[in-house]
């Protein structure tokens, strides 16, 4: 959860908490038989796509919009 939400920072892991368990219940809820499977996946993607947590990818793309990501998937060369 601390990764998810941005190491390193102080509302990371609170935000990515929130967050996770969220999807978590949601999967739960409505995909029961294969909510830990996707939310495995959920956590996997989150890993490649934002290596440094949630709060930077929202902070580079306040900054430089949404090609902030393209550029966070080319260098960390997915």
């Amino acid at each position: 959860m601390a990764y998810f939400g941005g190491p390193g920072t102080v509302f990371g892991p609170v935000i990515g908490a929130f967050i996770l368990s969220a999807i978590y219940n949601l999967l739960a809820i409505h995909i029961s038989t294969a909510a830990g499977l996707l939310f495995g996946l959920v956590i996997v993607l989150s890993v490649i796509f934002m290596p440094k947590g949630l709060l930077h990818v929202f902070g580079g793309v306040r900054r430089q919009g949404l090609s902030y990501l393209l550029a966070n998937i080319r260098q960390h060369r997915l």
